[in-house]
Formats: structure tokens, C-alpha cells, sequence
């Protein structure tokens, strides 16, 4: 799936967690709303970070609209990604291969 356009519409340190809090927004025209894999990866991209350090937090689509917006937190390591973030939000960011498991 083609994300059409993805822009960074915030992005805040927190300093005592040691991560980047960030929202976005996601034009999508001509698709529907892209998968969560599909969103972490590009902003790991975007944001120059290791895939295991980006966790989406919340993504949506708003009814009636091509507009998806979300929030995501880029740690500043792996390890403390797994102390800080909740099981269930790591369980949804993790591959579908892992969840079966």
C-alpha cells in the first residue's frame, strides 16, 4: 500500500523517559487507511530511528475522510522502550508472525 503523504505535525522531547513524542497526519486519496506496519516503517524512516525504537501509540481515520492522524514514541533505545512502554501497546507493534505466538 502507497502512504500518499506524511507529515510531522508535532514532535516533543521527554527528557525523564528518554524519548520523542510525535503526531502526525497521513493523506491517503487513494487507498485506504494504511496498516500500522506500514506507518511505523515510514517513520522510522523519516526519523532516522531503529524500527524497535518506534511505537505507534494511536492511528485513526476520521469517518468520512482520506485524513488518518496519529501519535507515536521514538525511544532512545530498545531496552527502554520495553521498560517504559505497556505490554499491550508492544504486542500491537509487533509483527503479525509474533502475535500468533
Amino acid at each position: 500500500m502507497n502512504v500518499v503523504k506524511m507529515e510531522i505535525t508535532s514532535q516533543t522531547r521527554n527528557e525523564l523517559l528518554k524519548r520523542n513524542e510525535v503526531s502526525f497526519r497521513v493523506d491517503h486519496e487513494e487507498a485506504g487507511t494504511p496498516r500500522r506496519t506500514v506507518i511505523r516503517q515510514r517513520l522510522s524512516e523519516m526519523l532516522d530511528a531503529g524500527l524497535d525504537r518506534v511505537y505507534l501509540i494511536k492511528f485513526e481515520t476520521r469517518t468520512g475522510s482520506m485524513t488518518a492522524f496519529g501519535e507515536a514514541r521514538i525511544y532512545d533505545s530498545a531496552d527502554r522502550a520495553s521498560y517504559a512502554e505497556p505490554k499491550h501497546i508492544m504486542l500491537r507493534n509487533s509483527p503479525e508472525s509474533e502475535k500468533r505466538e
